[in-house]
């Protein structure tokens, strides 16, 4: 289902719902009127996010226009993402070294398992930022305009 564009004060805002473990959640973005990209918006702290948050946050220009662009430069970067994936590939090495010890003990039964697993998730989840921060400064290195 396509989300409800709505506009208020140069910005354009959208909600999408997700039925998450057994109740609704909210998750809302907001681009300047101009541009192409959206930045997801959440309130601090884990509070529910609701859409007389977002129009609040948003009609607050300078702040809003200030926590999208530093939130897309952080988004696009493509250094950080590549060394994030250079660090979690050597992780993933050092975790399948005979030696290696995720320090689990009797207090946490399945520590073990769980950290193994995760490991094996941190190459390909490196590389999904990467190739999203590569699409993001590829779209600001063209100017971040809509095209319609």
């Amino acid at each position: 289902m396509v989300a409800k564009l709505h506009e208020r004060g140069g910005f354009n805002y959208k909600g999408e719902r997700r039925f998450f473990d057994g109740r609704w959640l909210w998750t809302w973005y907001f681009r300047p009127a101009g541009c192409e990209l959206f930045v997801q918006y959440n309130l601090l702290g884990g509070v529910k996010t609701r859409k007389a948050d977002v129009e609040f946050f948003i009609d607050q220009v300078e702040t809003a226009t200030k926590y999208y662009e530093e939130t897309l430069a952080k988004q696009g970067d493509v250094a950080a993402a590549k060394g994030a994936l250079a660090v979690a590939k050597a992780q993933y090495e050092r975790s399948l070294q005979p030696d290696y010890d995720p320090g689990g003990r009797t207090n946490n039964p399945g520590k073990v398992s769980r950290v193994i697993k995760a490991n094996f998730r941190l190459v390909p989840d490196a590389e999904a930022r990467l190739q999203y921060a590569q699409k993001i400064a590829a779209a600001l290195a063209i100017g971040n305009k809509r095209c319609s």
